[in-house]
């Protein structure tokens, strides 16, 4: 998965250079953009959706295998809302419903410059603080290493998503071209970190998965 992500990465910067050699036709402008990942309606978007929605399902899984092992419903409302929160940020990052969020935010703040000119930043790191106050006493009931995998993929995936946002924001707005490097290698990498993200995500709750189905085993070897 990280292969694949970093050769999307790799063929976003190359679509801009190879665009900027020529005057292209309709056609060879519409494959080019194909591999665009500043574009909604790209085959690495449509990557970075099924990594998420692979994400809120593993979810899923463990939040049902949680609630059946225990029978209760404590822990595994938090990994349902968990899979809630992964399955909208994938459809999301089809529908780009942040983007569509930024010009009323920008009025109310009055701003059109500078970093927080994507201005739905604001209201995004709002959730995010909420869901880290909500989450809190969840999170640290996780075994060590599931607690890192998961701090570990948000602060990736919120760097990306949301860090870099903000540096291209600042970048465009103070004179910067978009179809210069500067800005491509923010936009790439901006999409590659979140997909990074996605993927730490995806490994950590294959791991915890696998754990706590082997001390399931231990506990009870007959399955009795």
């Amino acid at each position: 998965m990280l292969v694949i992500s970093l050769v999307f990465y790799a063929l976003h910067v190359l679509v801009y250079w190879v665009a900027g050699l020529a005057e292209w036709g309709d056609t060879m402008r519409h494959l080019l953009n194909l591999f665009n990942m500043n574009r909604e309606v790209s085959i690495p978007t449509w990557w970075n959706q099924v990594l998420l929605a692979v994400a809120a399902l593993l979810a899923v899984c463990i939040g049902r295998d949680t609630r059946v092992r225990r029978g209760t419903a404590s822990d595994s409302g938090y990994w349902i809302a968990l899979a809630v929160f992964m399955g909208l940020a994938s459809l999301d990052e089809g529908s780009a419903v942040h983007e569509i969020a930024s010009a009323p935010f920008r009025v109310l703040l009055g701003v059109t410059t500078g970093p927080l000119s994507y201005a739905w930043i604001v209201p995004a790191l709002a959730v995010v603080l909420v869901l880290v106050l909500v989450f809190l006493r969840f999170f640290l009931r996780l075994p060590v290493r599931t607690r890192w995998g998961l701090a570990l993929a948000f602060a990736v995936y919120l760097f990306g998503a949301v860090g870099l946002e903000a540096v291209a924001a600042n970048f465009l707005t103070g004179g910067g071209e978009v179809t210069g490097i500067p800005y491509i290698v923010l936009s790439g990498g901006e999409e590659f970190l979140e997909m990074l993200g996605a993927i730490v995500f995806i490994d950590t709750l294959l791991d915890y998965a696998k754990r706590q189905s082997r001390s399931l085993v231990e506990v009870d070897p007959l399955g009795a």
